[in-house]
């Protein structure tokens, strides 16, 4: 169903493996610090958005937020209030999709992604009055069929709030596959999407 993803920097994104790698490539980009160097080139930036090799969801607060990729699980009905949807954002997926936290692009390290389906930490925390070693989790892998898709995102909160560790926030991911983009939106357009559910009253 879904899983729970810490965003630590300032938002998580969206991309597949093989794709990215081949932009790079293709873009002759080097750096480690994918997410750094494409904010500064926005013409770069914009053609990875055009052709869906990458969508960040920017502006977020650091939080734990539960995950859903496909269609959106009951308990995201029964539980949670949703609070956004934002649609028709482009990505190109080969065998498999990644979400991850945006500051694991600064830097990027592709080795922690090879025959895994999750990307994760031990970290102290404090619950209930007492310090603990506990896991979280900065990306996880799904497998989706090659081809180009449509995302449609929706942001969540919880109606009853949880203690720490629980998430009480919440993005799905809705895809659609088409043949080709015939259109692109910018997720970075601020005045036009707005991902910070976790400020959302």
């Amino acid at each position: 169903m879904d899983k729970t993803l810490t965003a630590f920097g300032y938002g998580m994104c969206i991309f597949s493996m093989d794709i990215l790698l081949d932009f790079l490539k293709t873009e002759k980009i080097r750096t480690k610090k994918i997410a750094q160097y494409l904010q500064n080139e926005p013409e770069i930036y914009l053609r990875a958005i055009e052709n869906g090799i990458w969508l960040p969801f920017v502006g977020i607060n650091h939080e734990k937020y539960c995950i859903s990729l496909g269609s959106v699980a009951p308990s995201f009905e029964k539980e949670w209030e949703e609070k956004f949807t934002h649609k028709e954002f482009n990505i190109t997926v080969k065998d498999a999709l990644w979400t991850t936290d945006i500051s694991s692009f600064n830097p990027f390290d592709k080795t922690k992604y090879i025959d895994t389906y999750e990307v994760s930490y031990q970290n102290e925390a404090l619950v209930k009055n007492q310090f603990q070693m506990i896991t979280s989790f900065s990306g996880f892998k799904f497998d989706v069929p090659t081809g180009k898709y449509k995302i449609t995102v929706k942001g969540y909160r919880r109606k009853k709030r949880l203690a720490f560790p629980n998430a009480n926030y919440a993005f799905s991911f809705s895809l659609r596959k088409v043949d080709e983009f015939d259109s692109f939106c910018n997720p970075r357009e601020d005045e036009l999407y707005d991902f910070n559910v976790a400020n959302m009253t």
